[in-house]
């Protein structure tokens, strides 16, 4: 997980890489902010991933100007795979395990084909929504391959951008409170932060 202290030494790496750093980053108040929301955006990496995008960054043509926390998430090994429409590939597990069990012996609850957490949870989700194992089993292959089939990734896609808007809701829930809690300058936060409701979420 990142923390403050990784976000001021992915900072120390880009001016040493040649990153122009904004004038607003001079101000201690600023740079603090700006150290707690990069660190909350970034905090589901690890250290080794925050720094192999960061090099990938000062590799590139743009490494003279200062980069988003969003930029360096498009830099992040695997991550990309995360904005690809895997849909096809979780169906096909599907008609895998139809080919492999037969109707009498549906997957798992914890069936794991893509061995990714969410993705197999929206697998598993969607399986659920076009309806039971068997009555999938008996559908002919007409249907299956169609409707069913157009359901199912409907479904799938669905699960995964909830758990996306699930996670963006969460981490701007925690930088807002960051912020709070570190009672930094109304100017830094303002509003927001004190939009939150009183005692948490």
């Amino acid at each position: 997980m990142i923390t403050r202290v990784h976000i001021q030494q992915l900072f120390s790496l880009l001016e040493a890489g040649g990153c122009r750093r904004p004038r607003t980053l001079d101000s201690n108040e600023f740079l603090e902010a700006a150290a707690i929301l990069w660190s909350v955006v970034l905090a589901d990496l690890e250290p080794y991933e925050m720094v192999a995008a960061a090099m990938a960054f000062l590799r590139g043509p743009d490494s003279s100007w200062w980069p988003t926390p969003g930029r360096i998430l498009t830099l992040v090994p695997g991550r990309a795979a995360d904005e690809i429409d895997d849909a096809p590939e979780a169906w096909a597990f599907v008609m895998k395990a139809l080919q492999d069990r037969g109707r009498d012996r549906p997957p798992p609850d914890d069936w794991s084909p893509f061995k990714n957490g969410d993705r197999d949870e929206a697998l598993r989700w969607a399986l659920k929504a076009i309806g039971s194992w068997r009555d999938l089993c008996v559908q002919e292959t007409s249907v299956l391959e169609t409707s069913t089939r157009a359901s199912f990734r409907d479904a799938y896609r669905a699960a995964r951008q909830r758990k996306r808007l699930a996670r963006q809701e969460t981490d701007a829930q925690r930088l807002l409170e960051t912020l709070r809690d570190r009672r930094l300058p109304p100017l830094l936060c303002g509003e927001l932060v004190d939009s939150l409701p009183r005692g948490g979420a």
